[in-house]
């Protein structure tokens, strides 16, 4: 058996798998002394199986490769769902291998046996049961071999191989490993058909208002330089996690689009749109009202939907194919001006407001996002952090910011983080200056933060990895959104309001921890925050959920009153 185990390990390393998490177990076993002992894969004990889920994923996150995952048979497979479903949605290549019971053992009434097979459902792009018999151990590596390639090509996401191994499990406990020798195919991307250009050609060469919209998606930042040749041109808005952050020309258009009385002035002929999703309610509401007259996605894999309900066309092609080849002369320069105008009076208003503004959260981030190490990353949980830094802008000095926005939970978002900055670790381990581009910045609130707390519940909890928390006493978006404020309901079972800190958590898991409950202790605190240290560093900055939702809809207030 164990020779038809090695083929998989095998095959990763061919496949140039680098990193392996191995969540501690018995049946797993043969899995991980194969991975532990090959020369070429660095393989790191998780315990939590939900933690190491999102570890694999913010791994694979960083590099853009994937990432091996594994554990053993039962519900330690169902712990890992959470990540992968965030994972197919976000297109993180995983391999996610399972160990499992033979299969005359299912529903025979034995121990940490579950239905396996296909567990995972809609939300891998494959999924392999290997055989019980381990004859032919070629399978197994032509197997996993077929795994890397269906997670990397097309659309990226994780693929399942389910693994049945019979007792005994430890007959090679003692043995030095032979691995075999696996090539790995020459793979490749079909080249992209370019499908509809003469339909968006068409329709731009006689607009006169164009918006270019970048949604949720890794773009690199290079790209961002290619971006801002059109952005000349078109009103060009970037999603906080959109990768072209640097590209926009209105920082400030998710809340100026929740100023009403301008809307009509500022609906597009052309909307073009990349990515996927956008973490901003302001402009899907404002999409849906007022449609543009046609709407095109762009799109290499030829993926499309259409969340602004303007029934959009696919455009198939690589993104700056297609946008070099339209004609953008007869757009009309004005229509770029007046989203300029109202971008500098909120920005004008801005900087008044918060230079006057009482202590807070939306304040406290601001500060956060104007002292973030250039070309550092930066990484936003759910629930307010990502919609604070969609509405506020983040600086174009850093190099990318990422969120869990596949299926917007907040669990994992910590351990993501920490497997984001734990690929930087060996860099880190030689650097001596101030903290830079090998710098994770997590902005996270305290309920993802303490859900996911056993993140930090790992001997390589990265020295590079910096969190700040936002402690208002419970889940405060849901004073900030509209519905949950009038309900009785709110405090116990919306919010989940509790007194807690991450003081001795932070003690507990060797983290750095400072805390700060006004703008003096933030700026002291900031000063240091971001020198080089042996561990991680935690930053809780606590504030008045009320005075938090006082602040927010005061700004509102002053933005719908602009003119």
């Amino acid at each position: 058996m164990q020779i038809a185990i090695n083929h998989i390990a095998a095959a990763c390393a061919a496949a140039d798998i680098r990193n392996a998490i191995i969540c501690p177990g018995s049946r797993n076993a043969p899995l991980t002394m194969a991975f532990a002992r090959h020369p070429d894969i660095q393989c790191h004990s998780v315990v939590d199986e939900r933690s190491a889920g999102f570890i694999a994923l913010g791994m694979a996150q960083r590099t853009g490769t994937p990432v091996a995952l594994i554990c053993t048979s039962g519900s330690a497979v169902v712990n890992f769902y959470p990540a992968i479903v965030e994972a197919f949605y976000q297109r993180i290549p995983l391999i996610i291998i399972t160990a499992d019971r033979p299969p005359e053992m299912i529903d025979q009434w034995d121990g940490q046996t579950m239905h396996q097979s296909d567990v995972f459902g809609k939300h891998v792009k494959a999924s392999y049961t290997l055989p019980a018999d381990y004859s032919l151990p070629e399978i197994f590596s032509q197997t996993t071999i077929q795994a890397f390639e269906d997670s990397i090509l097309g659309i990226n996401g994780p693929v399942h191989i389910n693994v049945p191994l019979r007792e005994p499990l430890y007959d090679a406990k003692n043995e030095k490993f032979e691995y075999p020798t696996i090539e790995k195919k020459l793979i490749s991307d079909a080249e992209s058909e370019t499908l509809n250009t003469l339909a968006i050609e068409e329709a731009v060469a006689k607009a006169k208002k164009v918006i270019l919209f970048n949604g949720a998606g890794f773009v690199s930042v290079a790209m961002s330089k290619v971006f801002s040749v059109w952005s000349k041109k078109a009103v060009m808005l970037s999603d906080v996690i959109s990768g072209l952050h640097g590209a926009g020309n209105i920082r400030y258009w998710d809340i100026l689009l929740s100023k009403k009385e301008i809307l009509k002035e500022l609906v597009p002929d052309v909307l073009i749109t990349m990515g996927t999703s956008t973490v901003s309610k302001n402009l899907k509401l404002f999409l849906r009202k007022y449609k543009p007259k046609y709407h095109f996605h762009i799109s290499e894999t030829g993926d499309i939907a259409d969340p602004f309900q303007t029934n959009p066309c696919l455009v198939k092609g690589q993104f700056h194919h297609v946008l070099s080849k339209l004609n953008w002369d007869n757009i009309d320069d004005k229509y770029l001006s007046l989203w300029k105008q109202w971008d500098a009076k909120v920005a004008h208003l801005s900087k008044n407001y918060f230079a006057e503004v009482e202590f807070g959260e939306f304040s406290a981030v601001k500060k956060v996002l104007e002292v973030l190490p250039k070309k550092s990353i930066l990484q936003l949980a759910n629930s307010m952090a990502v919609r604070w830094a969609n509405l506020l802008g983040i600086p174009n000095t850093i190099w990318s910011a990422h969120a869990n926005r596949g299926v917007s939970g907040i669990d994992g978002c910590t351990s993501t983080a920490v497997g984001m900055a734990y690929m930087d670790n060996e860099v880190m381990n030689k650097w001596k200056g101030k903290l830079g581009e090998h710098c994770i910045t997590l902005i996270t609130g305290d309920v993802a933060f303490f859900y996911d707390s056993n993140a930090l519940w790992n001997k390589f909890a990265p020295r590079n990895l910096r969190i700040i928390i936002l402690n208002n006493g419970g889940g405060g978006i849901f004073r900030l959104i509209e519905g949950p404020q009038q309900m009785p309901e709110l405090g116990e079972f919306l919010e989940t309001q509790h007194q807690r800190n991450a003081a001795l958590l932070a003690k507990d898991m060797n983290v750095e921890y400072e805390a700060a409950s006004n703008y003096e202790e933030l700026n002291t605190a900031l000063e240091s925050f971001y020198n080089p240290s042996n561990k991680p560093k935690i930053l809780e900055v606590f504030t008045e959920t009320e005075i938090n939702t006082q602040i927010f809809n005061e700004y509102k207030q002053l933005i719908h009153g602009l003119e």
